[in-house]
């Protein structure tokens, strides 16, 4: 270990250390994630991913391809401990690398190409940096008080060795606290990692400045501006924060979500992902899902019959045919498939099923 060195580049042939941390209650591994992967292997001379939690066969077949090594451990301390975890598995051998990049899977990307980010912050003198940050705001938006720091976000933070070396990193992640909850997990790393380092004298910069738009936050609220100006990725939380909090600031998913495909990106990814871990309200209401029928004829052709399954929960058994009858508007034929809570239901209904037409 050593203390505070003189901030140099990315050097010509250096080795770079990526550590992804990935989280699925169900073990799996989203095909979102294997593609974030594919386009961060080729600016990676080793990749580690890190899963919190469960990993099944399934999803590590994923990741095997993608990554050097997988490091499986249990759900506690968010990514952050995750990536403290990662870095005392890599121990000692961190020394052949010239920078780490500790990252998760809190964003959709490649959108944009990875190469020409690199190869800006490959060129500058600096200890550690970010590609987004957070202006300082007071009070704390998260305790009502206080000083919110001005910080890099923690979903992506680059540390060159003079830095990762230093007693004073080894010293940060040694005397971690616990993060038993999210806001743990923001207010004692993610808003004093770029402070505390600061303070110890390590230069930092970020690749999209807030200072540069017009919002305090803008990974969240200029997303559609950063893609424009080359940032590779779009955060997640653009798709699923609190509706009236993005309507407040104008923030149009639906708009950040076609940007997306027009720079090449495959949405159906994002959507796949979105559809399975977000509220339907709000991801209806923050990408903008509900569509207004165009002025061409998009009515029923029976020369191509639909495939319709209805589902039905039938408690009150007394309203099968009032509920069948809605079914029978639906043009072409359907299959039924009804649920009730008791034996004796399931009979009634099945009788009233068979009488009808």
């Amino acid at each position: 270990m050593t203390g505070v060195g003189v901030p140099g580049v990315f050097p010509v042939g250096g080795r770079r250390l990526v550590v992804y941390v990935v989280f699925d209650r169900r073990g799996g591994v989203d095909d979102y994630v294997a593609f974030a992967l594919a386009g961060l292997r080729d600016h990676a001379d080793r990749v580690l991913v890190v899963v919190n939690g469960s990993l099944t066969d399934e999803g590590r077949a994923k990741l095997e391809p993608l990554s050097d090594e997988i490091l499986v451990r249990p759900n506690v301390g968010f990514d952050i401990w995750a990536h403290k975890d990662a870095l005392d598995h890599v121990g000692a051998s961190i020394e052949e690398f010239d920078e780490v990049v500790l990252t998760n899977d809190t964003w959709f990307g490649p959108v944009r190409p990875f190469a020409p980010v690199f190869a800006e912050m490959d060129a500058r003198p600096v200890h550690f940096w970010g590609l987004t940050d957070h202006a300082r705001e007071e009070p704390n938006p998260f305790t009502g008080k206080g000083v919110l720091p001005y910080h890099l976000q923690s979903f992506w933070i680059a540390v060159r060795r003079e830095m990762f070396l230093s007693e004073a990193w080894g010293a940060y992640w040694r005397d971690l606290p616990e993060m038993p909850s999210y806001y743990d997990a923001v207010l004692k790393h993610e808003v004093v990692f770029t402070e505390r380092f600061e303070a110890a004298g390590f230069t930092h910069t970020s690749t999209y400045p807030c200072t540069d738009f017009d919002t305090n936050h803008p990974a969240l609220l200029n997303a559609d501006e950063l893609l424009d100006r080359g940032l590779p990725l779009v955060k997640r939380r653009v798709f699923f924060q609190p509706p009236p909090y993005l309507d407040h600031f104008a923030v149009i998913g639906r708009w950040i979500m076609q940007k997306m495909g027009d720079y090449g990106y495959p949405v159906a990814l994002a959507l796949a992902n979105l559809a399975r871990t977000v509220p339907p309200k709000d991801l209806n209401t923050d990408a903008g899902l509900l569509s207004v029928l165009p002025d061409v004829d998009v009515t029923y052709d029976p020369d191509r019959p639909l495939r319709t399954v209805v589902i039905a929960h039938i408690y009150y058994d007394e309203m099968t045919d009032e509920i069948l009858d809605r079914a029978d508007t639906l043009p072409g034929e359907y299959d039924l498939v009804v649920t009730t809570p008791e034996a004796e239901r399931a009979a009634r209904i099945e009788a009233a099923i068979a009488a009808r037409p």
